[in-house]
């Protein structure tokens, strides 16, 4: 049973619903929250989670409302706009959806991990060219990245570029040598370039 008794503040209530929304109860988590907002209007944070949980009940419209509430108090924050791109996409609003990881790559050009979703985001939608950019930049912040090697292997095998590809894949293997899917990738590519090398 919830009880708005038992946390101080705002940083103790979004302990507690942080722990709630990791537990899955979602909607306690939201009843916190509303709370949360209700006493502390202006505090950033309060929107931020309530933005998503919102959005992990499949709310959008109302996910996208606390996203941007969050934005209009703290407009400086990455990852408000990199969760927001994140409600967009799953909205179907990729224009949108871009628009927000550009933003946010903007705001934090060093984190890599943003480097690395919005590369997704470009590959996802066939701009091949600016998800290869992207995932290149996010191995050059963050060398040891397994999901953006494979990713960015993914994207090179789009553009016929095979043995980037292999490259890649190999990569993702010696940083992971169970990953589930990297040695598949190597046995096709070397005999897809085997192949190449004996029609030549």
């Amino acid at each position: 049973m919830l009880r708005m008794g038992d946390v101080n503040g705002p940083s103790g209530i979004l302990s507690q619903a942080t722990r709630l929304r990791d537990s899955g109860e979602l909607e306690q988590a939201e009843r916190l929250l509303r709370h949360l907002i209700r006493l502390y209007p202006g505090d950033a944070d309060g929107w931020h989670l309530l933005g998503l949980v919102r959005h992990d009940r499949l709310d959008y419209a109302d996910a996208h409302r606390c996203l941007v509430r969050a934005l209009e108090l703290a407009p400086d924050r990455a990852i408000l706009y990199r969760d927001l791109g994140t409600i967009h996409l799953d909205a179907g609003l990729f224009g949108e959806a871009l628009d927000n990881l550009q933003q946010a790559v903007h705001l934090a050009p060093h984190d890599a991990g943003l480097h690395h979703s919005l590369g997704l985001v470009l590959l996802q939608y066939g701009n091949l060219l600016g998800a290869r950019l992207r995932l290149q930049q996010a191995i050059r912040l963050e060398p040891r990245s397994v999901e953006a090697w494979f990713h960015l292997g993914l994207c090179c095998q789009q553009q016929g570029d095979l043995e980037s590809a292999l490259v890649c894949f190999r990569r993702v293997s010696e940083l992971r040598p169970d990953h589930p899917e990297a040695p598949a990738h190597v046995r096709r590519l070397n005999g897809l370039l085997a192949q190449r090398g004996d029609a030549a």
